[in-house]
């Protein structure tokens, strides 16, 4: 089967996406980091799958695969932590609402599962970025916010339902002079749905 140059340009008129433009929504918690710093430390993420599974059957003399349930796997994100570690103190809390580790009790998924939301963001789009400006003037203290650029357009957005972090994994120091600190962290979902 061959194709013309124009039917693949045709095919990819609106560009091909970018895995660099993305921005991930998280639940806001009580007083650690905002979920716009959130957004801003995610290192990466990925989008969940979903497979079908199969039996094998026999119809006649033909054997057929039937399917009988689907599976996904978790997501994973990866992000930058900062001198305070607020991102790591985040999902330390949201963990907490899950199991209380100083009585052991367990929750009801209703208290701890929230909608995470993953967007593709559009080719050429400008991001979310906020500018925090901070001085005084003699005893007043002047704080000021302006939010750049928030016409950032979402392509293709998948929404989690029920979300928690299922694993933080531990974090490795070493002699790297350079190097970042990061954190890993995985979620489960109920199940997940594109918008």
């Amino acid at each position: 089967m061959s194709f013309s140059v124009d039917e693949l340009k045709g095919a990819i008129s609106r560009g091909i996406a970018s895995p660099n433009l993305f921005r991930v929504y998280l639940p806001a918690l009580p007083g650690i980091v905002s979920t716009r710093q959130l957004n801003l430390l995610c290192k990466d993420v990925q989008l969940p799958g979903r497979q079908i599974l199969t039996n094998e059957r026999i119809v006649g003399m033909k054997q057929v695969k039937q399917a009988y349930m689907y599976a996904q796997d978790d997501v994973t994100l990866t992000f930058h932590v900062t001198n305070d570690y607020a991102v790591k103190e985040y999902f330390e809390y949201w963990q907490s609402l899950i199991i209380n580790f100083d009585t052991k009790d367990l929750n009801y998924p209703d208290e701890y599962g929230f909608e995470v939301r993953i967007e593709q963001l559009e080719k050429g789009a400008a991001l979310d970025l906020p500018i925090d400006i901070n001085f005084n003037i003699g005893q007043l203290n002047v704080d000021i916010d302006i939010d750049l650029f928030t016409s950032a357009k979402s392509v293709y957005t998948c929404v989690l339902d029920k979300a928690f972090p299922t694993t933080m994994n531990a974090i490795q120091f070493n002699n790297e002079q350079n190097g970042m600190v990061e954190l890993n962290v995985q979620l489960s979902y109920k199940d997940w749905r594109s918008v």
